[in-house]
């Protein structure tokens, strides 16, 4: 689990993180994005954010 999500598999990664296919609490599939701490500004950490169709 990350944050409502349940991590299902990694879809992909790159310069700024991975990438994972994810499930939400209401079972609607996901991209769930982790970006390295290395590339976020220390006020931005941790800070999750959701985009919808």
């Amino acid at each position: 689990m990350l944050g409502d999500f349940e991590l299902l598999g990694r879809i992909g990664h790159g310069g700024m993180g991975q990438v994972f296919l994810g499930e939400s609490l209401g079972s609607e599939p996901a991209a769930v994005k982790v970006i390295k701490p290395s590339v976020v500004l220390p006020k931005h950490r941790r800070m999750p954010v959701s985009l919808s169709p």
